[in-house]
């Protein structure tokens, strides 16, 4: 456990890094005037569109790449789930490749056809993600999950109420709905910096099960951590992208007063 600690505080940080050389000089700049504040808007969609073509385009470098184990997705998902002891959990279909998934309401991994019945490096980093989602599940002490999960129910609570504040700033007029996106911009940030660390921790764990039980070689860990390393950019993308949103409405608010 304390490797696994070691090895997701060293990404954890690489990305936290990333992100403040990212925003500093980015939000000082529209401070200053020198870039508008919908500049920050379209570098905040850039940054989410840069990351996610990054994790495509290694996704399919190595979806040709056949592991060594040379099982498929599905076959990878349930030899991890019977050797870690895990009878309650199934596997069903997600629509679309890189859209898998674990729902841990239902105990159900979602794989795509095309990675459930591939034998490729990216299906295995992928499916060995999800499981090390499910063994997050299943530990009693990781509570990282365990909040997320609650602010989740926040936040959707906080969304279904928007109609109302928008409708209520529409005929009293102010900031109140303004107020009330930056309020839900601020949650789904804290959501954000949680799912962080959850989803590093369960590539770290989905890497260790694969070599613990066998099912990469030598020469397979390598370009699984670039599959794995390339998925976690996208949540450090997201929140990058988050938090220069909210500054963008922060300084909107400013010029209000």
């Amino acid at each position: 456990m304390k490797n696994i600690n070691k090895k997701g505080s060293v990404e954890l940080y690489s990305g936290l890094l990333l992100i403040i050389l990212t925003i500093v000089p980015t939000t000082l700049m529209a401070i200053m005037g020198l870039i508008p504040y919908m500049g920050l808007l379209f570098v905040s969609i850039g940054i989410v569109l840069v990351a996610s073509i990054y994790v495509r385009v290694v996704a399919n470098k190595y979806l040709d790449e056949e592991v060594s184990s040379r099982l498929t997705g599905s076959q990878i998902a349930e030899c991890i789930l019977m050797k870690e002891g895990i009878s309650d959990v199934r596997l069903a279909r997600a629509n679309s490749m890189l859209g898998e998934y674990y729902d841990p309401n239902n105990k159900v991994v979602a794989i795509s056809d095309k990675l459930a019945n591939s034998s490729s490096i990216t299906s295995t980093a992928v499916v060995a993600h999800e499981i090390g989602h499910v063994i997050q599940h299943h530990t009693d002490s990781y509570l990282p999950i365990k909040l997320r999960g609650f602010l989740i129910r926040i936040a959707q609570i906080a969304e279904s109420l928007s109609l109302i504040v928008f409708v209520f700033s529409i005929f009293f007029g102010g900031t109140a709905y303004l107020d009330y996106v930056i309020a839900i911009l601020t949650l789904s940030i804290v959501i954000q910096i949680i799912t962080l660390p959850v989803e590093i921790n369960a590539s770290v764990r989905a890497y260790k099960m694969l070599k613990k039980y066998n099912l990469i070689s030598d020469d397979d860990s390598k370009k699984v951590k670039s599959v794995l390393q390339a998925a976690a950019m996208t949540y450090i993308a997201g929140l990058l992208s988050s938090i220069l949103q909210l500054i963008r409405l922060l300084l909107i608010r400013s010029d209000r007063d």
